[in-house]
């Protein structure tokens, strides 16, 4: 026999070892040859954020004498977010045009989203509780203004028909294609005016759109969640029940919004050891004037995901605490998203060692019976 045809023949003979003592699903295979027999692409990275929110005086704030500044605000991190392949966040806030108000009917100047695409935002999700505030005007004038300056978005549609067309979200960034979801608990009471649609948490809509979504063939799915009960440090039973739901229909990514502050997060493996699939129950605010404890920290969680032939996987997650800083400044005062590290003050909201109480503490479990589970818990 040739010795190409024995190169050739050695995957085959390793498979048919270990199914006799260990039975393998058809990526596990995949992802144990590959380690062996080839070298690593290189990954791509995203990040994902919670809610950007604009309350009243953070609009006051923003004001400037040619109309209105955000640049400022996510400057601290923009390197961070515009260094991945895709950065996210979910948009808190409607644009319905002037007058502009914050809570708890938000309409926001069109200029933030052209200084949240310039700071690295290049995905905003839309299915939230405040996107019918302003009813039909700040539906259509919101997406209207997202498509005119090219910024990604899921959640809204202006119809079933352009629903039908554009979800779930299909991106491909650098080969490996990434279908995204996305839904809301419920929107205030407020009606969804027709035509337009809003998705919301409904078990069968969503088991319909992950098999629409596999029918795409893309390589990982990510269900991004508006739900949660707000200002709560940990998931609820319907957070944790749904997130298995999707799980089990084959969704690689579940991460959630809307509690207003951070919740735990887990890490699921395959039997080999890799990464099977990434949890954060709420990546808190991004951005906000909330008064409440823990309402002015969030999580930047970042995914890695590698695709080289029949192998891809989830090849790391990591995570940090971002603060949101009020600052008196001349002229008046300042809101600025910061590293941790970077944060001078404490306060009710936030709540950082050695000046005011210890941010929420996590404490990390290891679950060996269920597969190297690692749960990240906050108390």
């Amino acid at each position: 026999m040739k010795k190409s045809h024995c190169l050739f023949l050695i995957p085959t003979i390793i498979l048919l070892l270990f199914s006799h003592s260990a039975p393998l699903h058809a990526q596990d295979a995949a992802s144990w040859i590959r380690k062996l027999y080839a070298p690593k692409t290189d990954t791509i990275s995203l990040i994902f954020l919670g809610d950007i929110m604009m309350h009243g005086s953070q609009l006051i704030s923003a004001k400037t004498e040619n109309g209105y500044n955000y640049l400022h605000c996510f400057e601290p991190i923009a390197p961070r977010l515009k260094g991945a392949s895709l950065s996210m966040a979910n948009i808190e806030t409607t644009f319905a045009g002037p007058p502009y108000t914050g809570y708890p009917i938000f309409s926001s100047p069109d200029i933030l989203v052209d200084h949240l695409k310039e700071s690295g935002f290049g995905l905003l999700f839309t299915a939230n509780n405040h996107i019918c505030d302003l009813g039909k005007k700040g539906l259509e004038r919101s997406l209207n203004l997202f498509d005119s300056i090219g910024v990604l978005h899921t959640g809204t549609f202006r119809s079933l028909e352009e629903r039908n067309q554009r979800y779930p979200l299909l991106v491909n960034l650098n080969g490996i294609r990434i279908a995204i979801l996305n839904y809301s608990y419920g929107t205030n009471g407020f009606t969804v005016p027709s035509p337009f649609i809003v998705n919301l948490i409904d078990t069968t809509l969503i088991a319909a759109d992950i098999l629409r979504a596999q029918r795409r063939v893309p390589d990982f799915i990510i269900a991004y969640m508006h739900w949660g009960q707000e200002y709560q440090l940990r998931p609820n039973a319907r957070q944790e029940i749904l997130t298995n739901f999707m799980i089990d229909k084959g969704v690689d990514i579940v991460i959630g919004a809307h509690p207003h502050v951070p919740q735990g997060m887990e890490v699921r493996h395959h039997a080999h050891g890799e990464i099977k699939n990434v949890i954060v129950y709420s990546l808190g605010n991004v951005i906000s004037n909330q008064p409440f404890p823990h309402t002015q920290i969030g999580l930047l969680a970042e995914i890695k995901l590698i695709k080289n032939g029949l192998y891809k996987a989830i090849t790391s997650f990591d995570w940090e605490w971002i603060v949101t800083e009020p600052r008196r400044e001349p002229g008046g005062r300042k809101f600025y998203v910061l590293p941790l590290d970077q944060s001078t003050q404490s306060s009710a909201s936030i709540t950082i060692q050695p000046d005011g109480t210890p941010l929420p503490s996590v404490r990390v479990r290891t679950d060996t019976l269920s597969g190297k589970t690692i749960r990240y818990t906050l108390y």
